[in-house]
């Protein structure tokens, strides 16, 4: 059965939103399914050649598809790629260099996918943003979107069997948001740290016989102390 090339045309600009964007815009489609689909490659280095040139284009900010595809590599094995995932979907919902946001279509489209993360999702985003310092505050408007990421992250807080880095980034992160939700996991965590320093402090214990996450307890009284602000 033919389809009508006119209607086949409508359909592929409706998975576009180019209200405010200027007609170069259409000449973007070739290049952007191509790169699109090399997110999905099993090479990393094809997977990082199509998100830059996706970056490149700025389609993520055109395309409600692409925005989702993209998100969907929020836990690519490849942190440094996954670097690169957190920074170009925080820039679409952020106003760009001309004080523009994206159009609303993207922007509520992306925000839904974020508000539906998963733990392990979550826990991409922090062993990026432990991975590169400098992602912190990209890290925190997506985490933002998620009403449970503060709940998930006060888990990992309190879990001994998780990475001490991944934490403290938990940890960062709850403080930056302002997770108030995570005020009790944490005062128990600090209550279950102090008790065993101050027990064992008349011993000569060293820090590793005290344990690790004991490192964890001035960062963990700084953390109560901003969301306790008033």
């Amino acid at each position: 059965m033919s389809v009508d090339p006119e209607i086949m045309s409508q359909f592929q600009l409706a998975l576009f939103d180019f209200h405010g964007t200027s007609s170069q815009a259409f000449e973007l489609f070739p290049k952007v399914w191509v790169a699109t689909e090399a997110l999905a490659d099993r090479e990393a280095s094809s997977r990082h050649a199509g998100l830059d040139a996706l970056v490149e284009l700025n389609a993520a900010r055109y395309s409600p598809l692409v925005a989702y595809m993209i998100f969907t590599r929020i836990e690519d094995p490849d942190l440094p790629l996954r670097i690169k995932v957190v920074n170009t979907l925080a820039k679409v919902l952020l106003h760009d260099e001309t004080g523009q946001f994206a159009p609303e279509i993207v922007r509520q489209s992306l925000l839904s996918n974020l508000s539906q993360l998963k733990s392990g999702q979550i826990i991409g985003i922090l062993e990026a943003a432990e991975f590169e310092p400098n992602l912190e505050e990209n890290a925190a408007i997506l985490l933002k979107a998620n009403c449970t990421a503060g709940n998930v992250m006060a888990d990992i807080l309190v879990d001994r069997k998780s990475p001490i880095g991944l934490r403290q980034q938990a940890a960062n992160m709850i403080a930056r948001v302002g997770f108030v939700e995570a005020i009790p996991s944490i005062e128990r965590l600090v209550t279950r740290l102090e008790t065993r320093k101050n027990g064992q402090q008349s011993y000569l214990y060293s820090q590793q016989e005290l344990g690790d996450e004991i490192v964890l307890l001035p960062l963990l009284r700084s953390v109560l102390s901003i969301l306790l602000a008033p």
